[in-house]
């Protein structure tokens, strides 16, 4: 089962289950189409959800060079991405917003080399290995 939420303003939350999702992919991609009383309609942005069985994190591309794209689990809080090298210094950190499965950092500037992202919010953590050229 794969479910995702979308807010529309600040009063409206859409939502979908999907019940029969295709097992041999690990990212789906789903919108919404909204429609109104009046018969008017919109889509909402198109979100990729993971379907990690294992719940972990995927990275892409990997080896990278200036962004990375991180596929994590959603969140009913605030979870944070770490890049972090093999001395345990963080070096950079983005705040994940709630529901997020998928985000961007920036890894300009970051010498060649291995590191490790990590994700947290705070009950759970990921840590997978990235290579920077």
């Amino acid at each position: 089962i794969v479910s995702s939420e979308l807010s529309a303003g600040s009063i409206h939350k859409y939502s979908y289950t999907d019940h029969s999702p295709l097992t041999a992919h690990n990212s789906l991609f789903y919108r919404l189409k909204i429609i109104d009383k009046d018969g008017k309609f919109e889509y909402s942005p198109i979100r990729m959800i993971s379907n990690n069985t294992d719940g972990m994190i995927s990275i892409y591309p990997n080896p990278a060079r200036d962004i990375v794209t991180v596929t994590h689990p959603s969140t009913n809080s605030i979870a944070q991405l770490q890049i972090i090298d093999m001395t345990g210094r963080i070096l950079r950190r983005t705040t994940v917003a709630i529901s997020a499965v998928q985000t961007n950092m920036n890894i300009k500037g970051l010498p060649a080399g291995k590191y490790n992202i990590t994700w947290s919010d705070g009950l759970i953590n990921h840590t997978q290995a990235l290579v920077i050229e």
